[in-house]
């Protein structure tokens, strides 16, 4: 996040996205080849897939965005809150249950990612920090939806073919945009 921040706010935002983006996926194309051994994606997935990239730019572009925009010890606590997403999303869609502990631990949490994020609306709005603060929101509500996405193609095929194929969809969206 701190590295982020910092080029962010010397080149912009999208460069830094669109760089930082394309590096993550030669990485994990080395770790494909490296592995060698990875499970094929029927197409019914590989559109499926495809279709979560757009929702991984929202996530990335808005979480990039508001770093450049708003103070980052604002910002990457509440993009960290996307974890309550993918938690509401898999009770919700999965139809899963927590006990009462875990409703605990997960209530405890995001509790403290708000008291990390709470900010005066003076002290924002002074900052200018007002739209990063609603970035932030709309990329933890996005990369929870990517992350429940993810976990669900990661049953069958492992955790390295939906990230791939999926980051490399999001290159490919970014490099046309840009």
């Amino acid at each position: 996040d701190i590295f982020v921040t910092y080029v962010s706010r010397r080149t912009s935002f999208f460069r830094t996205l669109l760089v930082s983006q394309f590096f993550g996926v030669c990485l994990l194309v080395a770790i494909a080849i490296a592995v060698g051994d990875l499970p094929g994606a029927s197409a019914g997935q590989l559109l499926a897939l495809a279709a979560l990239a757009p929702v991984a730019v929202t996530a990335y572009v808005g979480f990039y965005r508001a770093l450049e925009l708003g103070p980052i010890a604002i910002v990457s606590p509440i993009v960290s809150a996307n974890g309550v997403v993918v938690v509401v999303l898999a009770l919700l869609v999965l139809g899963e249950s927590l006990s009462a502990g875990q409703a605990v631990g997960c209530v405890l949490v995001l509790g403290c990612i708000i008291l990390a994020a709470l900010e005066p609306r003076a002290v924002i709005e002074e900052a200018g920090a007002g739209t990063g603060v609603r970035l932030a929101i709309v990329a933890a509500a996005a990369f929870g939806g990517y992350l429940f996405g993810l976990a669900i193609f990661s049953e069958e095929l492992g955790w390295l073919v939906p990230i791939l194929l999926t980051r490399t969809v999001a290159v490919a969206i970014l490099a046309t945009v840009e």
